[in-house]
């Protein structure tokens, strides 16, 4: 497993393909693109969809093999009211990715199956049923970080995920899976 907590789309290409790069994926099949809040307001969402499309350019020209989730951006409590709008067209632009046929209605708790990149919604693991940020799932001290509680959600959520998309399980989904979507997925 590699990490760099704070890092931001620039900074994963730097790590992966800069001039000296400090990452090498050679032995990895999977990789987890967990992109935080970081690029929130340093770039519109259309930008953040390209910088993603050409870090996941740079990564299938290399290591064609691989298969990518990437997940959505997560809900930050510490700012939830300005930051979940962004967050979502954010979202949407990594649905598009995954899947250019999926429209904005369908945001919804899935995984969607594409050509080796899958989207995998984890922000409504953080969330109650009526939306509202569950608060003890992120740390006291500021509110953007995931707590303990939070850390082992998402591990569990994430290696279900895993587990079908090895199995080849790809109507595999977290929640209720929106009725347009199984149309959209068994035709």
């Amino acid at each position: 497993m590699l990490a760099s907590r704070g890092a931001t789309i620039q900074r994963f290409e730097h790590y992966l393909f800069g001039p000296k790069p400090i990452w090498h994926l050679d032995n990895f099949k999977y990789i987890l693109l967990h992109v935080g809040t970081n690029n929130l307001y340093l770039n519109t969402a259309d930008e953040y969809g390209k910088l993603m499309e050409r870090l996941l350019s740079n990564i299938f020209a290399k290591y064609e093999d691989c298969i990518v989730l990437l997940t959505s951006i997560m809900p930050r409590p510490a700012d939830a009211p300005n930051t979940r709008p962004v967050a979502r067209m954010y979202n949407l632009e990594l649905i598009k990715i995954a899947d250019p046929r999926v429209g904005p209605q369908t945001s919804k708790d899935f995984i969607i199956p594409g050509v080796n990149v899958f989207y995998v919604n984890l922000a409504k693991c953080f969330v109650d049923s009526s939306g509202k940020v569950i608060r003890n799932m992120f740390t006291r001290d500021d509110g953007l970080h995931l707590s303990r509680q939070g850390n082992t959600t998402m591990k569990y959520k994430l290696i279900s995920v895993f587990n079908n998309v090895k199995t080849g399980n790809l109507q595999c989904y977290i929640g209720k899976l929106p009725s347009k979507m199984v149309h959209e997925y068994t035709k």
